[in-house]
C-alpha cells in the first residue's frame, strides 16, 4: 500500500513519468528482525540518477512523498482492522 500511495501521489502531484521501479522481496538484514510486526524498507530515489537526486533536494517533493508514505501505512492498518482509512488535512 505505501508502494501504491508514492506512485500515485509522485505522478499525479510531481511528475507524470516518474519512474516504477517495482515491488521487490528478499530477505533484507534491515527487516529480518521484525517478525510479528510489518515493515517496509523504502528507497524514493536514488542520488546517482539525476532526475531522482533533484527531486530529493525539493521539499515539495520529499513532504509529497513523506505524505504518500503516511497514506500508505494508514490505509494498511485501516483495511487489517476492518476500517476506512482517515487522513489528516
Amino acid at each position: 500500500m505505501v508502494h501504491y500511495e508514492l506512485i500515485k501521489d509522485i505522478r499525479g502531484g510531481y511528475d507524470g513519468d516518474w519512474t516504477d521501479r517495482g515491488r521487490k522481496a528478499a530477505d533484507f538484514g534491515e527487516l529480518r528482525g521484525l517478525r510479528n510486526m510489518p515493515g517496509v524498507l523504502l528507497e524514493v530515489g536514488f542520488h546517482d540518477n539525476a532526475k531522482d537526486a533533484k527531486a530529493l533536494t525539493g521539499p515539495e517533493f520529499r513532504d509529497l512523498a513523506a505524505r504518500a508514505v503516511y497514506k500508505g501505512i494508514a490505509r494498511y492498518f485501516a483495511k487489517k482492522n476492518g476500517k476506512k482509512p482517515v487522513f489528516l488535512p
